[in-house]
């Protein structure tokens, strides 16, 4: 911007940057940590573009304690720059920021979530038998089948869309998830059912 009194017309910078800005360049600090840790949701995506600029650029700034809702007047914003609350937003269908009846943006599950799912998931599944494996793996086949064919006709009425390759790619790794959890607790029970035998033939 010009520094000319009464001229505020924003003018190109003079020179370019080599390299782009990296907040966590020398080393992630626990606040630098934590901004990105913080998953963007309950908005609408010119709130979450936003939002993800100021992640990006060391510009956002966490709330120290819960902000009042405009909505419920309860102490129960926990996410920095919003002015509603997650279930009253959710309820009314509305940003979460701006407060504009809009798309809004679903919320993410993080990694650790994840993670905790897989496991439970990986576990639950060593617990069954063989005919519940396969009952379960046959319906997340099922699942997965009837899904691609949804997205292949919405995708032959809106266009192709590189979304839909992401979420066969997530449905794909939950059927391999489940067949090495099979496969690992088929593993578990020869090797149990080894021990049982080496046993009895000391008893012999």
């Amino acid at each position: 911007m010009s520094s000319q009194r009464g001229n505020t017309a924003k003018k190109q910078p003079k020179y370019k940057n080599r390299v782009a800005f990296k907040a966590d360049k020398w080393g992630a600090s626990p606040k630098i940590a934590k901004v990105n840790s913080v998953v963007v949701c309950t908005v609408c995506p010119r709130c979450k573009d936003i939002l993800e600029w100021k992640k990006k650029y060391n510009k956002y700034k966490p709330l120290s304690a819960p902000a009042v809702c405009n909505m419920c007047k309860q102490k129960t914003v926990k996410s920095a720059y919003h002015t509603l609350c997650g279930p009253c937003a959710r309820g009314a269908g509305v940003c979460a920021k701006c407060g504009e009846k809009s798309e809004i943006v679903p919320e993410e599950k993080t990694a650790e979530e994840k993670r905790r799912e897989r496991i439970e998931e990986e576990r639950t599944l060593q617990e069954m038998n063989e005919r519940q494996r396969r009952s379960y793996l046959r319906k997340l086949e099922k699942e997965a089948k009837d899904a691609k064919e949804a997205r292949r006709a919405a995708r032959g009425a809106d266009g192709g869309d590189d979304d839909d390759d992401d979420e066969e790619g997530e449905e794909d790794e939950a059927l391999r998830r489940a067949m090495a959890a099979i496969k690992a607790g088929k593993k578990g029970k020869v090797a149990v059912d080894e021990e049982g035998e080496d046993d009895d033939d000391d008893d012999d």
